[in-house]
């Protein structure tokens, strides 16, 4: 009998993309469970790991955008375009 193989067929939380990934390795990044972004309804950042957070996988494109912004300020939509943006109150992201 031979060891089985784990693979993760899901779709890029940015793209949308399906792709089969390893589950241990494969890139990732921590959401919240209803806007699907870095950002929670009240316009506050998400913490991750946090009761209503997610790590979500990223495909390999999408891996190495985030991984090339590299800490840089770069717009929400820009990062997340499928992002949930009727359920944040956008007046607490942007600041006045």
């Amino acid at each position: 009998m031979s060891d089985g193989v784990i693979q993760l067929v899901a779709p890029c939380i940015r793209c949308g993309v399906m792709f089969i990934a390893d589950p241990e390795t494969v890139p990732s990044v921590w959401v919240h469970v209803l806007t699907r972004c870095s950002i929670q309804p009240d316009g506050r950042p998400i913490v991750p790991c946090a009761a209503d957070t997610v790590k979500e996988p990223l495909c390999v494109l999408c891996a190495s955008l985030f991984n090339h912004i590299n800490g840089r300020s770069v717009p929400l939509l820009h990062l997340f375009p499928r992002a949930r943006t009727d359920l944040i109150t956008i007046a607490a992201v942007v600041p006045s």
